[in-house]
């Protein structure tokens, strides 16, 4: 249960730290990277 718990968590911080990424990256370095 624990366990569960703390991949969910590390899970919804790893996302929302991709979001905020996302957010703060132009359009110009996206396309840059892909």
């Amino acid at each position: 249960m624990l366990l569960g718990l703390a991949l969910l968590y590390v899970g919804a911080v790893l996302f929302l730290n991709g979001l905020w990424l996302m957010g703060h990256i132009g359009d110009r370095e996206i396309a840059v990277i892909n």
